[in-house]
């Protein structure tokens, strides 16, 4: 799968939601780096250490 069809794969499953959230949501964030190697898509992934403050794992 190329970058392109990932883009199109993501906007289409996972479109933009404006509704309200919760008074008090809890802070969190993702990050998803892709890259194309080869004329392929790649993830690169991490693992956060189980000693930090907030959202360990």
């Amino acid at each position: 799968m190329n970058l392109s069809q990932i883009t199109t794969r993501l906007k289409t499953r996972f479109p933009v939601v404006r509704e309200s959230v919760a008074a008090h949501p809890q802070v969190a964030s993702v990050l998803v780096l892709l890259y194309a190697r080869h004329g392929q898509a790649h993830v690169l992934m991490t693992k956060r250490a189980d000693d930090l403050p907030l959202h360990p794992g």
